[in-house]
């Protein structure tokens, strides 16, 4: 089976998001990505993210193309990158409702995402192994982190 997606992740979420069926929070048309970011070099990957009116998150993350179904370090890392820069947007603009402690959970309730990591290894096996050290989720928390803060202020705060 072959998948192809001419705009690449960020089509492929929106077909990810039609599937599941919840509307995007806000609305959008073709559920194109609220969020999209590529990084190359030695920490080369691409995320694309929205929010839904689902109750849970949905990620699906993949390393040098193939399926990671049972996660890894690398969406430890998306995660962590996620909640980081909502709750520094928060802090940042004052946004803390009052007596309400936002979780992890309740942040990146509704998320959907792609996440797709390329490591360079000359074995699938090694490939694979390195997806799963800690390092791999500090350089992806290091890439959506700030990025996703600065789409957050340039989107959110107009």
């Amino acid at each position: 089976m072959t998948f192809k997606h001419d705009g690449g992740i960020a089509e492929f979420l929106a077909k990810v998001v039609a599937e599941h069926g919840k509307p995007t929070v806000p609305p959008q048309n073709g559920a194109s990505p609220q969020f999209y970011r590529s990084s190359e070099g030695d920490s080369r990957m691409e995320v694309a993210l929205l929010w839904t009116e689902a109750t849970d998150e949905h990620v699906r993350s993949y390393v040098n193309g193939i399926p990671t179904a049972q996660g890894g370090t690398h969406e430890a890392g998306l995660r962590s990158g996620v909640v980081k820069a909502v709750r520094n947007y928060i802090e940042t603009h004052d946004l803390t409702p009052k007596g309400v402690t936002l979780t992890a959970e309740d942040i990146r309730e509704g998320m959907v995402g792609i996440l797709s990591v390329y490591v360079i290894e000359p074995s699938s096996r090694a490939r694979q192994r390195q997806a799963q050290q800690p390092e791999t989720s500090a350089q992806v928390d290091g890439v959506v982190r700030p990025a996703l803060e600065k789409w957050l202020n340039d989107n959110l705060c107009r």
